[in-house]
């Protein structure tokens, strides 16, 4: 079955930070001893939550290799996806801990993993923490074919981008033939301008009875 949250907390917790408390997501034991202040552990709370740390063997030329699995360009790629970390193409999302951008972040994955779900072989959302590293930072970076493009720069651009916009650029580097629907871009309204200036001007030549209407149908004062 899936997980619980916690689960993974405290297996995480265990391998790379055994002092943090995770509060209501810690064991029943770990919460007790913060609450009295016990530093004493019960030993098969030990045992149970001692982590098992797999490493790859270098001295074992006779193991079999890998399982392998065909991807989307009709290579091969290792099925052990805990040492191929972020195979290539992949974004990279930077975001400020410190100006909690976390869920924006992870939202932008989310969406462009849904929309290149087999262009893309995965994302990665690194947190950028001041002051140890410049704040308000948000950037994303696409890695493909051993190149390294800055999609978006927040400090530079003075602005985040709208989800669509990261979309066509990632579209345009690695997938040119991807349609995107609706978040692709407005040809017809390129080929066709005089469509926007009738819609305008069917408003620039509103009476005044007519804008009153306008302004009570709507709500507006």
């Amino acid at each position: 079955g899936f997980p619980e949250s916690k689960q993974l907390k405290q297996k995480i917790r265990d391998l790379i930070a055994p002092e943090q408390f995770l509060g209501h997501s810690d064991t029943s034991n770990r919460q007790q001893q913060q609450e009295t202040g016990e530093e004493e552990k019960d030993e098969q709370t030990q045992v149970a939550t001692t982590p098992v740390i797999v490493e790859k063997c270098e001295d074992c030329p006779n193991d079999p290799p890998p399982p392998s699995v065909e991807d989307a360009s009709g290579g091969t790629m290792s099925s052990t996806s805990p040492y191929d970390c972020h195979p290539s193409p992949n974004v990279q999302i930077s975001y400020c801990t410190g100006c909690r951008w976390l869920l924006r972040a992870a939202w932008m994955a989310q969406e462009l993993l849904t929309t290149f779900d087999t262009e893309l072989n995965s994302i990665t959302l690194c947190p950028s923490r001041p002051p140890t590293a410049p704040g308000g930072t948000f950037t994303i970076q696409l890695d493909y074919d051993g190149k390294d493009v800055v999609l978006w720069d927040r400090k530079a651009l003075g602005r985040f981008p709208e989800m669509k916009e990261i979309k066509q650029k990632i579209r345009d580097e690695i997938a040119p033939e991807h349609d995107l629907g609706h978040s692709d871009k407005k040809e017809d309204s390129k080929k066709d301008p005089s469509a926007s200036e009738e819609a305008v001007d069917q408003f620039e030549y509103m009476s005044d009875d007519e804008a009153e209407d306008m302004r009570n149908f709507f709500g507006v004062m």
